[in-house]
């Protein structure tokens, strides 16, 4: 389940970290300019989705610990 959610949120940061590479690409002229912009978005991205991975780590580990928890329910 959260490997979808997850995969879907990359998505999405591919395609807005991709409009702004393109947006470079089409405004910025200056060749050194344009790399150094491009390599703050490559880490933009790097950074996003390491929390995206981080987040789905944890509902992982967490959904996983509380599937272990005794069942209360009395029975009547």
């Amino acid at each position: 389940m959260f490997t979808m959610l997850s995969d879907n949120i990359n998505l999405g940061i591919n395609m807005f970290q991709g409009a702004k590479k393109e947006w470079v690409k089409q405004f910025v002229k200056d060749e050194k300019i344009a790399d150094s912009i491009n390599s703050f978005v490559d880490a933009q991205t790097s950074f996003a989705k390491q929390v995206v991975k981080t987040g789905t780590d944890m509902a992982t580990a967490i959904s996983k610990e509380v599937g272990k928890f005794p069942d209360f329910s009395f029975k009547k």
